[in-house]
C-alpha cells in the first residue's frame, strides 16, 4: 500500500493464514498432502513468474562459478574461514563441471521473488500470499525454484532418500512441477542453482562452534549431509 524507501518501511495488506511451513510440517505423517502442498507453491509462484514479462534466454552460471572460485582462493589461503571446509572446496569443483554441462542451454527469465522460501508464503488453506519480496529484476526462474525445493529438502526431506549427485527427492520434482509450467524440471537454471543456493549457505556458517548463531548450525547440519550427496 506505502513504501518509503528511505526510511526502509513498508505499509501492506494483512494476510490472512500461517506461515506455509507450518503446513508442510503438519502434514509430515501424510505424504501424499505434502505433495499437494509443493504443487500449489510451484501453482502460485508459476503465476508470480507469469506477472510481468517473461523471455527466454541463454543461460550462463560463469558467474556464479567466477564468484565460488574466489571464494575457494580465499579459503584456501586461510583468508575466509568458515566450517565445513573440504565439502565446500569440493563442492566448487563440482560446481565447475556441472557448469559446463548446463551452459549455452535455454531458460526462461522472470520476475524474481528473491528470498522464496517456506516461511516468506502464508496460507490460509486455500490462498497462498507471498510476503517479504526481496527482488524485481529479472533473472532465470531457476533461482526462486532452487530456494524453495531446496528449503523443503533440508528441513523436511533427509539426505537419506537422495541418490548420489541429487539434490531435491524425485517426488517433490514431480509434484512441484505439476504447478509450475513456466518450465520444465530439465531448464538448465533449475538442475544447475540448487548447488550453487547449498555452497551459498555453507558458506555463510563460521568456522568455530562459538561464532555460530543457532540458525548458523541448523543450517550446518542440515546441508551438510546433502552437499555430501550432491556433490559425490
Amino acid at each position: 500500500m506505502c513504501l518509503d524507501i528511505a526510511n526502509q518501511a513498508s505499509l501492506t495488506t494483512y494476510a490472512e493464514g500461517l506461515p506455509f511451513s507450518e503446513f508442510m510440517r503438519d502434514a509430515t505423517d501424510d505424504h501424499t498432502r505434502q505433495l499437494e502442498l509443493v504443487q500449489h507453491a510451484g501453482e502460485w509462484l508459476d503465476a508470480y513468474h507469469r506477472t510481468k514479462v517473461s523471455e527466454t534466454r541463454i543461460f550462463q552460471p560463469k558467474h556464479a562459478v567466477s564468484y565460488y572460485h574466489d571464494l575457494s582462493e580465499r579459503i584456501q589461503s586461510g583468508d575466509l574461514k568458515i566450517a565445513a571446509k573440504p565439502r565446500i572446496l569440493h563442492g566448487v569443483e563440482r560446481l565447475s563441471e556441472l557448469a559446463a554441462k548446463y551452459s549455452d542451454q535455454q531458460t526462461v527469465s522472470a520476475v524474481q521473488y528473491g528470498d522464496f522460501h517456506m516461511r516468506n508464503l502464508i496460507f490460509n488453506g486455500t490462498c497462498l500470499t507471498g510476503i517479504n519480496i526481496s527482488r524485481n529484476q529479472p533473472a532465470p526462474v531457476g533461482h526462486d525454484i532452487a530456494r524453495l525445493l531446496l528449503d523443503d529438502t533440508t528441513i523436511l526431506r533427509s539426505s537419506k532418500e537422495l541418490e548420489n549427485g541429487q539434490i531435491i527427492p524425485a517426488d517433490v520434482i514431480e509434484a512441484f512441477f505439476r504447478g509450475y509450467r513456466l518450465v520444465g524440471p530439465d531448464d538448465p537454471s533449475v538442475q544447475f542453482l540448487p548447488y550453487a543456493k547449498i555452497l551459498g549457505s555453507l558458506v555463510n556458517v563460521p568456522q568455530r562452534r562459538n561464532e555460530r548463531s543457532k540458525t548458523n548450525q541448523e543450517t550446518l547440519e542440515r546441508l551438510r549431509p546433502i552437499a555430501q550427496v550432491a556433490f559425490a
